[in-house]
């Protein structure tokens, strides 16, 4: 028997001694009680052939949009002035942002906003234009 098992006992054990000194009906039913709730085995649980097909299906998991320099640089402009956005912006568009930004090294422990937004142009791709519609005559 593991240690916290015999400090379980103990303290059942104990609890056992106090209430035996107020003899009460209840006391003992409950005491009756946990032992038959602690001797009933546990249920194992079942597996059918049905749940296992549905479990190995593989969710497809949506990825999040790229993050364009047009974008983290109207964001990270945004968080540099304090700018509440009233829809607000994604988690993950703002950790995106901050990655990118954490990237370039600091000079002498001040990191311009100006070189932020060049490091987001140098590095991050631009966003596609829709293409053009053509129409033949």
């Amino acid at each position: 028997v593991s240690h916290r098992a015999q400090s379980i006992l103990a303290h059942i054990m104990s609890a056992e001694v106090a209430s035996a000194s107020l003899p009460t009906a209840s006391a003992t039913e409950e005491a009756t009680a946990t032992n038959q709730q602690q001797q009933k085995p546990l249920p194992l649980p079942t597996t059918t052939t049905d749940n296992n097909s549905n479990d190995t299906k593989k969710k497809k998991k949506k990825k999040p949009p790229p993050l364009y320099q047009e974008t983290a640089v109207k964001y990270f402009n945004g968080f540099m002035c304090d700018k509440r956005y009233k829809k607000g912006i994604s988690l993950s568009t703002a950790c995106a942002i901050f990655k990118t930004a954490w990237e370039l090294p600091e000079n002498n422990g001040v990191v311009l906003t100006n070189r932020v937004i060049r490091h987001f142009k140098q590095v991050l791709p631009k966003k596609p234009k829709p293409a053009a519609k053509t129409t033949t005559t």
